[in-house]
C-alpha cells in the first residue's frame, strides 16, 4: 500500500469510527470540497463539515469502504 492509499484508508476508517479529528488530519489546509449537499467548502469550512457530520449517530456498517487505490495525483475508495 502506497502513502496516498494509507491516507485514504485512514480517512475512511476515521469516518467509519465517527472520528472527525482523524479525518481532518488527512486534509491539506487549502482543501476544496464540493458535493450536492455541501457546495464548495474551502479550508476550515470543509474540515468543520466532517466534525458536524460525525456528530450524527450512525451505524459503522453504513460507512463501509473497499477497493482503495491511489497514485501521486488521484485516489479512490
Amino acid at each position: 500500500m502506497n502513502e496516498n492509499e494509507k491516507i485514504i484508508e485512514k480517512f475512511y476508517t476515521s469516518f467509519k469510527n465517527s472520528d472527525p479529528k482523524g479525518m481532518i488530519e488527512c486534509y491539506h489546509d487549502e482543501i476544496e470540497f464540493s458535493d450536492p449537499a455541501f457546495p464548495l467548502l474551502k479550508g476550515k469550512q470543509a474540515k468543520a463539515m466532517w466534525a458536524f457530520l460525525c456528530q450524527r449517530k450512525a451505524d459503522p456498517n453504513d460507512r463501509s469502504f473497499e477497493k482503495i487505490s491511489a497514485n501521486e495525483k488521484t485516489g479512490s475508495a
